[in-house]
């Protein structure tokens, strides 16, 4: 399937520079194929972004890697990364009644041993790991419209009818809140079984200088334009046209072969002005949640055993989860001193829009004093630095029945299409699957171009 970098037909334009794009340019450039990726931002990274702040570090998104990512695990070591990651620490706490209950996500047998949970409720969940067995062959992180077949009810009403109430308050619940921040309710049953095969069973891991480390020196490898903003993609017989403005506010229009794009689903339906109305409406009609980040700096490290501490709605309805840096990802603080990011939901975290830096810092650890007492008292003791990111478009919200709309998008879309897509409306919101997504457009797209190049072959 690869080409020679001179024919025409090896041309192909990326659009969007986060890891699903970064990943189709990568895999298509390694076939053989001239590849250029336009970002509209100034930097690449997408979820996967870090930054520097005041002598601190700070992953602006994405935080937490499984050793269950197998596509990023493989996609660092083909791009020679594997130096840049690090295992870390896999023990996270759960919440109830003002203690914290601490489990190993690498070891299953913790959920048999944790007191967090009454025996009854043990025995009850293990129809939890039936159905996650029998789940497990329809969770392709490429493509999950597969999971429609287990998309039936909300992730609540699958607790209640196959587990207990405890269960749903204090494994569902927490579940739901870490993995697409929303209650058991507004959740698809399928998403419990995706958050489960994707938190538990394996452990973690983390890049050293950075959660933005795999994209930005993926990125080096490869011909990147920031700061493109694509008017138009448009497909002709001779490939696909693209319109692009560049960072001077330039026009330019480019032919290419084949454009994958790996934008967020709204953005994509309005590139594309030739999509079919159904597809169109797909697209548009994903809704994407937005979340907040608040990051405190300290002189000295949160004493706390745990990476990540989640709450349940029962036990605090504002605070979804607190993360101990140093322990969850090194290499993000200056010597000796620490770093916790807080999580809020519900009403106090869609007020995060509307309120300034410095009241958002004092709400979420005034929250924390409800659940943490003595690590919100550390940090006001040994404050040194506050950052609140506000993350628009955090992950795609699919309550019971996207996963049907999924299935009806996915398998109604030609294969053989110029036009290709990657990212999370094709699959879960996570790292590892929207790398999945971007190599299966980059397969896609050299399938179909090298159908077509054996075709025109032939009539030669």
């Amino acid at each position: 399937m690869s080409r020679h970098p001179a024919d025409p037909r090896s041309r192909i334009i990326v659009v969007g520079a986060g890891i699903a794009g970064l990943t189709a340019a990568f895999r298509l450039q390694t076939l053989g194929y001239d590849v250029t990726v336009l970002e509209c931002e100034d930097h690449v990274g997408g979820r996967m972004r870090t930054i520097s702040h005041q002598g601190y570090r700070l992953d602006l998104g994405a935080i937490w890697l499984s050793q269950g990512y197998s596509h990023m695990l493989s996609l660092a070591s083909d791009a020679g990364l594997t130096a840049h990651i690090e295992p870390t620490s896999s023990t996270i706490g759960l919440v109830r009644d003002g203690l914290v209950h601490r489990l190993r996500l690498d070891r299953r047998s913790d959920l048999a041993r944790t007191r967090l949970l009454s025996m009854r409720s043990k025995v009850r969940a293990l129809a939890l790991l039936r159905d996650g067995a029998k789940a497990r062959p329809l969770l392709s992180w490429d493509d999950l419209s597969t999971a429609a077949q287990l998309d039936s009810e909300d992730a609540r009403a699958y607790a209640l009818r196959r587990l207990n109430p405890e269960l749903l308050d204090y494994l569902i619940d927490p579940l739901s809140r870490v993995c697409y921040f929303l209650p058991p309710e507004q959740v698809s049953a399928a998403g419990i079984h995706i958050g489960m095969s994707t938190l538990f069973g394996a452990g973690t891991f983390n890049f050293t200088d950075g959660i933005d480390t795999l994209p930005r020196l993926l990125a080096d490898q490869l011909t990147v334009t920031l700061g493109a903003r694509v008017i138009h993609v448009r497909q002709n017989t001779n490939g696909v046209q693209v319109r692009w403005e560049d960072a001077q506010r330039h026009r330019r229009t480019e032919n290419a072969a084949a454009c994958v794009l790996a934008v967020p689903a709204p953005t994509a339906a309005n590139l594309v002005p030739d999509l079919p109305d159904t597809h169109r409406d797909y697209l548009a009609g994903l809704e994407y949640l937005h979340g907040a980040h608040i990051y405190f700096g300290v002189t000295r490290p949160v004493e706390e055993e745990a990476t990540f501490v989640v709450f349940p709605t029962r036990e605090n309805p504002h605070v979804s989860y607190v993360v101990f840096h140093p322990r969850c990802s090194p290499g993000r603080v200056p010597p000796g001193h620490g770093l916790v990011t807080i999580k809020l939901d519900g009403e106090l975290g869609e007020k995060h829009r509307h309120t300034d830096d410095p009241q958002v810092a004092a709400d979420a650890l005034d929250c924390l004093d409800d659940v943490l007492p003595q690590a919100a008292h550390h940090i006001r003791s040994h404050l040194d630095m506050t950052f609140v990111h506000r993350w628009e478009q955090a992950i795609v919200h699919r309550s019971a029945g996207g996963y049907h709309l999924l299935q009806q998008f996915t398998g109604s879309y030609p294969s053989s299409s110029r036009i290709q897509f990657a990212g999370d409306h094709m699959s879960f919101s996570s790292t590892n699957a929207a790398i999945a997504t971007g190599q299966s457009a980059a397969q896609r797209t050299a399938h179909a171009l090298h159908r077509e190049g054996k075709e025109m072959d032939e009539l030669r």
